[in-house]
């Protein structure tokens, strides 16, 4: 992460013009995971300062409290269109999408966790809608409110990523699984 980190400040110095998205599995994938349950990692990323972040199937490796926390703990925008509460509702901290100025472009940026996870990690209550029909509506309300280029930051499969692709309605698939 310190080289990554690195290549983010050196673009950034270079260029106001970058945006950098992470898509998820940052919890429980490290060694020092099982002493801190991720805290270690919140941490790196804070400091980090991804412009988007996407939670994976290894975020709710600890359970729905322990992600609940660790995203409590966060400082950096993070997006998950098809994720929600028991009750339905966004989750505190998240967001389903937002638009980035690029000098004058407005990026539309949205984000989609991967619709296994339930059977993948332990989310608890969480639910995680299908990809395509929130994609759908994600891309939509971001043209609606003025996108002219609409990015999809994901956490699915390579088949999914090619389903989001060819759905026409979004320009970039980021994705990382």
């Amino acid at each position: 992460l310190a080289r990554v980190a690195g290549v983010m400040a050196a673009e950034r110095a270079r260029s106001k013009n970058v945006i950098v998205a992470h898509a998820g599995d940052t919890l429980s994938p490290s060694l020092m995971s099982s002493l801190d349950q991720g805290a270690h990692m919140v941490d790196i990323l804070n400091a980090m300062a991804p412009d988007v972040f996407v939670p994976g199937n290894h975020e709710f490796d600890f359970g729905e409290a322990v992600f609940r926390a660790r995203m409590s703990e966060a400082r950096f925008p993070m997006l998950a269109a098809n994720l929600r509460d028991a009750a339905s509702q966004t989750l505190p901290g998240f967001a389903d999408r937002k638009i980035i100025d690029v000098d004058g472009v407005k990026v539309g940026v949205f984000g989609l966790t991967d619709d296994e996870a339930a059977r993948r990690s332990s989310p608890g209550t969480l639910q995680v809608s299908p990809l395509i029909p929130a994609a759908r509506e994600q891309a939509a309300a971001l043209r609606a409110e003025g996108a002219d280029l609409v990015v999809a930051v994901t956490h699915s499969t390579w088949q999914d990523d090619i389903r989001l692709a060819n759905l026409g309605v979004i320009d970039v698939v980021l994705s990382g699984h």
